[in-house]
């Protein structure tokens, strides 16, 4: 094997470094929140800023659910041929990003937006846990 470790069942264990790699070069993940007791996941376009994740939000459920509360992030990848594929999970802080010029800084990052309405704001995710896993390829 090439030092890489694997879980229980039989999953390489991607290390910090390669699960931030993977977050870097992605831009659309999945936002876990809860509203009410439910969990609900919502597709955000996002950049890694540094450790954090950063994406903007109108004002509505995915906001008023993730600000100020324990959130859950992830991406994946997939090999059609092979059936192989990676997973990064991060478990975080989610905040405002109240700084105008913090706003303005973020602004230059390569986050789409899909759908232009409202005055949207910055949110930021700051891990408590990064994860990750892989299908080996054979």
């Amino acid at each position: 094997m090439n030092g890489a470790a694997f879980d229980r069942h039989g999953l390489e264990v991607l290390g910090r470094e390669e699960c931030e790699r993977l977050l870097a070069a992605h831009h659309l993940g999945r936002l876990a929140v809860v509203v009410g007791s439910q969990p609900i996941i919502l597709p955000v376009s996002y950049a890694l800023d540094g450790h954090e994740i950063v994406f903007r939000s109108d004002a509505g459920t995915k906001l008023h659910a993730a600000i100020g509360s324990a959130v859950a992030f992830e991406i994946d990848g997939t090999h059609n041929i092979d059936h192989g594929g990676w997973s990064v999970l991060v478990v975080g802080q989610a905040s405002l990003v109240a700084s105008d010029d913090e706003r303005a800084r973020l602004a230059e990052l390569p986050v789409a937006t899909w759908i232009a309405a409202g005055d949207p704001v910055w949110v930021r995710v700051t891990p408590t846990s990064v994860s990750g896993r892989r299908i080996p390829r054979p």
